[in-house]
């Protein structure tokens, strides 16, 4: 989730002032409680399962995701 957070806010335009830093994450925050976002949350949260699996299997190493 953080991640999203952090990715979105960088792709807005620089900010040049603390106030515009603060609507840039507000308006990402709200992007963040959309329909879109909250679909792909769900399937990150579904696909965890398989995620830990492939983590078991990889004895902690690295796996395809």
């Amino acid at each position: 989730m953080w991640h999203y957070l952090k990715e979105e806010v960088r792709q807005q335009p620089v900010s040049s002032s603390k106030e515009n830093l603060w609507l840039n994450v507000q308006m990402v925050l709200n992007y963040m409680s959309s329909v879109e976002m909250t679909k792909k949350i769900n399937e990150l949260y579904e696909s965890l399962p398989n995620r830990m699996q492939a983590v078991i299997e990889a004895h902690g190493g690295n796996t395809s995701y």
